[in-house]
């Protein structure tokens, strides 16, 4: 009797580990699907035409008051945002990402306030649970209005 009782306990637990591994990966399968599906859609130019997609979308979403500077980066892999000061931010554009939907997906982590919050990708000093957040939730999002322009 006590062998079942036993097993029964460790069939609980693996099928909640294996729940919590399912949980884990179908969200950050579905927005890698999500962005390797979606059309990188208008490629970024130069300076100016990036200048000019970054005041349409701050204004899109609400955020024309933030000082965003946005560049591209030649020495990077993965482009990203993150907060430099008080109200002042920085998205950085790799290489091989100069297109309009890596604007606007690392534009939503600013105007969602996940840079403010220390969740952006780039933080050294975070926690399990932000990077848990920051992957299970605000990476989700922030493909999705990359992708179809829907905020979350």
């Amino acid at each position: 009797m006590k062998n079942k009782s036993i097993l029964n306990t460790v069939s609980k637990v693996m099928t909640k580990l294996a729940l919590g591994a399912f949980m884990v990966q179908v969200p950050i399968f579905s927005s890698t699907l999500l962005n390797s599906l979606s059309p990188k859609g208008e490629n970024i130019r130069d300076k100016i035409h990036l200048e000019k997609l970054l005041k349409q979308e701050k204004k899109k979403l609400g955020i024309e008051n933030k000082n965003i500077n946005a560049y591209f980066c030649n020495t990077i892999e993965t482009s990203g945002a993150r907060k430099i000061n008080e109200n002042s931010y920085e998205i950085f554009l790799a290489k091989d990402q100069r297109a309009f939907n890596v604007l606007r997906h690392e534009l939503y982590h600013v105007a969602d306030g996940h840079c403010d919050k220390g969740y952006e990708l780039f933080n050294n000093g975070r926690k399990f649970e932000k990077t848990i957040r920051y992957l299970l939730i605000n990476e989700p999002k922030a493909s999705i209005y990359g992708a179809t322009g829907l905020k979350l």
